[in-house]
């Protein structure tokens, strides 16, 4: 099982100014897009080794990126 220190370090990001989420996402074999989204703040619906991370576009920009995180983090 990955950690997510491991993971930064295979993608060669050693400072949180390196974090690109969309990039980790897709690394990861996920699509994200943003949409509205009613009773939750994202979601990750998967199939075999890929899935779409859909992350509520009515949230602000702060939020947009912590939900992206929290999710990645599943």
């Amino acid at each position: 099982v990955n950690t997510p220190e491991s993971l930064l370090r295979s993608l060669g990001i050693s400072s949180a100014a390196g974090i690109d989420l969309e990039t980790i996402a897709w690394h990861c074999g996920l699509t994200v897009r943003f949409a509205p989204l009613t009773g939750c703040d994202a979601r990750i619906v998967g199939k075999g080794d890929r899935g779409v991370l859909t992350v509520s576009s009515a949230q602000s920009p702060a939020r947009r990126r912590f939900s992206l995180a929290h999710e990645l983090g599943h």
